[in-house]
């Protein structure tokens, strides 16, 4: 079995100081002051994320009645 270090490659932008501490507005894709395709490419959607994503537009769309959902960060900070 390879050691991790050997499949696991980090990106690039993992080691630069000016992105490394950024935390971004998802307004900002809507602004277009965000290049989606990057922001995605470097954004990893969970399970959790896609359900959200999915049952907050079937609320929007008025297939469901269910409007409050409960959020937890599973990964710490």
């Amino acid at each position: 079995m390879k050691p991790l270090k050997e499949l696991c490659t980090p990106r690039a932008s993992v080691f630069d100081p000016q992105k490394r501490d950024t935390v971004l507005d998802l307004t900002d894709l809507i602004d277009e002051k965000i290049d989606p395709a990057v922001f995605f490419s470097e954004n990893y959607i969970t399970e959790g994320m896609k359900s959200l994503l999915k049952n907050g537009f079937k609320r929007l769309e008025g297939k469901t009645e269910q409007g409050v959902y409960k959020l937890k960060q599973a990964m710490g900070g």
